[in-house]
């Protein structure tokens, strides 16, 4: 199994030195040490450690606070501070970098392991959490529903892109205020749920689907039918903590389908025009003769195709014209 790499960085040469021997001892491996701020930065972007060991206090510019908050959000890498100043300011200061833990100096082996390996522990299941929350934030803003997210107060928590077009009002601005605010629900059928689909939810504490009786009325937006399903959620402790509303935009969905439906038209139109100009064409009722022989009414017009090579009619027309009674002068 490959060992974690630490990077150290520590302005005392001997207790770097002797910390590195302590890491490696532990299994751990050591890519680098450094002395600066400056230092730490370039061995972080060289080395790419799994963790850095940063003590607060170094020579030269800058501090180790300043460079763990770059490692930090411009690299992703976890840090774990040593430090003789433990005291409340130093500590506030530090915590911007979102370290994943302290050493006060000295410190003991046994501390020294624990607090690495608990690190390292937190630092990958931070690290699963902020990927799976991608990955259901791009899943949110790529659906074709309006998905609203609100607390257990009413209070807007999250719209993706197509609720932002359905209410005409962008997440920055709805995030805090309540849903009542962003739009109003009224029934089509007398069902007492529908205006209040987030308290009926947490009320009922189940799933509640109101399929084609609702319109969405927004306060910016357009008004608009809607099949709407309002879902209650819980937190780990099984707490009410909020709603999550998917409205299905029935109108837009019957755009969608016109347009759909108008292209395989469109497409149709275009082959029964291929099959004009390929096959013969009977003059007088348009019907078209395949390579069969065979007669079929596509909806072409008399003269739309070429004639057949020897000019006859098909078998109708020709019926037609033997029954028709002659035409005088």
């Amino acid at each position: 199994m490959e060992r974690n790499r630490i990077l150290i960085v520590e302005d005392e040469f001997i207790v770097a030195r002797n910390l590195q021997k302590r890491l490696m001892n532990l299994g751990f491996s050591v890519p680098a040490l450094a002395a600066t701020a400056e230092q730490a930065i370039h061995e972080a972007e060289r080395t790419n450690p799994d963790l850095v060991l940063m003590d607060i206090r170094l020579e030269g510019e800058g501090d180790g606070i300043a460079a763990a908050r770059y490692i930090h959000e411009r690299l992703g890498i976890p840090v774990v501070y040593l430090t003789a100043y433990a005291d409340a300011d130093t500590i506030r200061r530090a915590k911007v970098a979102e370290p994943l833990g302290f050493l006060p100096k000295p410190f003991g082996l046994r501390e020294l392991q624990t607090t690495i390996e608990v690190a390292l522990y937190k630092h990958s299941i931070d690290a699963h959490l902020r990927r799976n929350e991608r990955w259901l934030d791009a899943t949110l803003r790529c659906i074709g529903e309006a998905v609203i997210a609100v607390d257990p107060q009413g209070a807007v928590v999250f719209l993706n892109p197509a609720a932002e077009a359905l209410v005409g009002v962008p997440r920055e601005r709805a995030a805090g205020r309540p849903l009542a605010e962003i739009l109003s629900l009224s029934p089509l059928t007398p069902d007492p749920r529908a205006p209040d689909a987030p308290a009926a939810a947490l009320r009922e504490g189940r799933l509640l689907d109101l399929v084609g009786d609702v319109v969405v009325r927004p306060a910016h937006g357009r008004e608009a039918p809607v099949a709407l399903s309002a879902t209650p959620l819980v937190d780990e402790r099984g707490r009410d903590a909020g709603v999550l509303l998917v409205l299905q935009d029935l109108l837009r969905d019957g755009e969608r389908r016109c347009r759909e439906l108008e292209a395989h038209l469109q497409a149709a139109h275009e082959r029964i025009a291929t099959l004009r100009r390929l096959l013969p064409t009977c003059p007088s009722c348009g019907r078209v003769r395949d390579a069969h022989g065979a007669w079929h009414d596509l909806g072409v017009l008399p003269g739309d195709g070429p004639a057949p090579a020897d000019g006859a009619l098909c078998p109708e027309c020709q019926q037609h014209q033997r029954a028709a009674p002659p035409q005088g002068d």
